[in-house]
C-alpha cells in the first residue's frame, strides 16, 4: 500500500514527536511504500529553516539520508479541488504518485471529493488500513 505524506505530517513527527512520530515510525515498519513529492521535500526544507532553524540541519539530514521513504519528482498538473491553493500540488503530486491514501493533518484536504488517494488523518489511518486490506 503506497502512503503519500504531506508536509504536516513531516514536521510533526520530525519537530513534536509524539503520536505521529510513533505512527510514522509504524508505517515505516510495516508493509508500506512511503512516498513524498519534489513540493513537499521543498516545502519542509522552507518550513524548517524559517520557523526550527537551530533542528533543520539535523532533521533534514535524518528525513534525507535515514528514513525509508521515496521522493519522486512533482507533477506540472494541478487538481484545483481544494481550497487553499498551496495545497494543490500536494494533492496533485499524490494523484499522480498512484497513492492509495494521503496522509495529512490538513483539514482543507478532508473537504476535497476524490477517490484515490483516500484522504487521512493520522487519527483515523490505520482504521483505514485495516479496511482496505
Amino acid at each position: 500500500m503506497k502512503i503519500f505524506l504531506d508536509t504536516n505530517i513531516l514536521i510533526s513527527s520530525f519537530i513534536f514527536k509524539g503520536r505521529v512520530s510513533k505512527l510514522l515510525e509504524e508505517l515505516m515498519q510495516g508493509d508500506y511504500e512511503l512516498v513524498v513529492s519534489e513540493y513537499v521535500d521543498d516545502e519542509l526544507e522552507d518550513k524548517l529553516n524559517s520557523k526550527w532553524s537551530d533542528k533543520a540541519k539535523s532533521v533534514l539530514d535524518l528525513y534525507k539520508n535515514k528514513i525509508p521513504i521515496e521522493h519522486i519528482k512533482s507533477t506540472s498538473v494541478i487538481e484545483n479541488k481544494i481550497r487553499d491553493l498551496k495545497d494543490n500540488p500536494v494533492l496533485a503530486d499524490a494523484v499522480a504518485s498512484g497513492a492509495d491514501i494521503l496522509l495529512t493533518g490538513d483539514k482543507d484536504f478532508f473537504d476535497v471529493k476524490i477517490d484515490k488517494p483516500i484522504i487521512c488523518s493520522p487519527s483515523n489511518v490505520c482504521e483505514v488500513i485495516r479496511t482496505q486490506r
